[in-house]
C-alpha cells in the first residue's frame, strides 16, 4: 500500500440509479463510480459526512479490511451568517423580496426533492415566500399564490 490515504464521500450518488443531468449517455456516471471505486480499494481510511453515504457505501462497495471508517460532518465557520445590513437590503431590493422567505439554494435534480418542497410550500398558508436558487444560475421565485419569476 506505500502511501496512507484518507479519502472523504460527500455523496454517494453515483451508487444508485441517479444520473447527471448533463450526462446524456451516462459516460460521468460511469466515471464516477469507477473512480469511486478506485479511491476507496486505495484509502486506508475513509471519512463520510452522513450515515446515509456510509450506509449506502458500504453496501455496495467491498473494502479492505485494514480500511477504518470515521463519521465526521460537514462543519461551518461561526462567522458563516454575518452578512451587512446594507448587503442583505441590496439582494432583497435587485430580487424584490419584501417579505420574510424561505431560500433554497442547490442542484435542481429529482433526486433533491425540490418540486416536492415546492408542492409542500403551495399547500401551507404562509405569508412567506420560497426563493430557489441553483443549477446554472436558474433562479424561480415561487410567490404562495404559485407563480413563478425567473
Amino acid at each position: 500500500r506505500g502511501v496512507k490515504t484518507i479519502a472523504t464521500v460527500h455523496d454517494a450518488n453515483v451508487v444508485g440509479s441517479i444520473k447527471k443531468y448533463d450526462d446524456r449517455f451516462g459516460i460521468k456516471t460511469l466515471y464516477f463510480k469507477k473512480a469511486l471505486a478506485h479511491t476507496l480499494r486505495k484509502a486506508t481510511s475513509v471519512i463520510f459526512i452522513s450515515k446515509a453515504s456510509r450506509t449506502e457505501i458500504l453496501g455496495t462497495h467491498h473494502l479492505t479490511e485494514n480500511t477504518t471508517f470515521r463519521l465526521i460532518y460537514n462543519g461551518f465557520d461561526a462567522t458563516f451568517g454575518d452578512i451587512p445590513t446594507e448587503t442583505i437590503q441590496e439582494v432583497r431590493s435587485k430580487f424584490k423580496l419584501e417579505k420574510p422567505f424561505f431560500l433554497y439554494v442547490g442542484q435542481i435534480r429529482e433526486h433533491k426533492n425540490v418540486l416536492r418542497m415546492v408542492e409542500a410550500f403551495l399547500k401551507t398558508d404562509s405569508e412567506w415566500e420560497f426563493v430557489i436558487a441553483g443549477n446554472k444560475l436558474i433562479i424561480a421565485h415561487l410567490t404562495q399564490q404559485g407563480s413563478m419569476q425567473m
